[in-house]
């Protein structure tokens, strides 16, 4: 057995929380982040353990990802990488994570060169964004009154499903099956989304002619994604008024 760190997703939103634990290694452990990364940043618990908080935001879009290293008493080393990212990168990792498509599913506004392989890509795309509901409210932390914005939204995302070879026209329903999978609910959860179930009588339609002599395959069919956005800031209190003083007239 040989030192292992692994981690039961491969992405999670900004602002997000993951317990880490390393096995099979010497005790006692040490964590580390590698410079450079999301900037997330690791927690020592009372009992020992580690947990990974991510960044409240990436401050540097072009480097989403945080490595965490654990090194053990033996100076074994181990890592596992985390994608750090919005509530569609989490759309992306789903679909990348149940179908083993990692570095293949891609934003449609990213840029990116077109696999020249056989294989299955898919590219996603935001086609409309409808609020749903906007809400302030304000809580005291810490002694400091504090401002609570909250924007709940539906996002429509198209998402086409491409091959050079027959792997789009094989494997099409997988993309949604990956969409009801256990790992598929449980980054809903863990990140606050939820995807909107397929209405029945919808297609999924071929629209391999599209694309002309490229001759890919393609498919496509749109889900609702569910998310809400969240924005915390200190500001005065604003209940605060002098003290009326009554002046009598003789």
């Amino acid at each position: 057995m040989s030192l292992e760190l692994t981690s039961p997703i491969t992405a999670l939103s900004c602002g997000s929380f993951l317990n880490i634990a390393a096995t099979d290694g010497v005790t006692p452990y040490v964590y580390s982040l590698k410079e450079g990364g999301a900037g997330g940043s690791l927690l020592t618990l009372a009992d020992g353990s580690v947990t990974y908080a991510s960044p409240s935001a990436l401050t540097r879009p072009e480097n989403c990802i945080d490595e965490i290293i654990v090194t053990d008493a033996e100076e074994n080393t181990a890592s596992v990488q985390l994608i750090v990212g919005d509530y569609f990168t989490i759309f992306c990792d789903i679909l990348a994570h149940e179908l083993n498509l990692f570095g293949r599913v891609y934003m449609a506004n990213q840029k990116f060169n077109w696999p020249k392989d056989t294989g299955m890509f898919i590219v996603a795309d935001v086609l409309t964004t409808r609020p749903t509901g906007n809400n302030v409210h304000y809580k005291s932390i810490n002694n400091i009154f504090h401002e609570i914005k909250t924007i709940s939204c539906m996002a429509t995302m198209s998402v086409n499903i491409y091959s050079r070879g027959l792997e789009a026209m094989e494997r099409k329903e997988e993309v949604l099956m990956a969409l009801a999978s256990t790992y598929s609910r449980n980054q809903q959860t863990r990140n606050g989304i939820r995807l909107g179930t397929i209405p029945s009588g919808s297609t999924m339609q071929n629209l391999s002619e599209l694309d002309g002599d490229a001759m890919l395959y393609r498919f496509h069919f749109d889900v609702g994604l569910f998310y809400s956005k969240q924005k915390i800031k200190a500001v005065d209190y604003f209940d605060s008024f002098q003290v009326a003083e009554k002046i009598n007239n003789a």
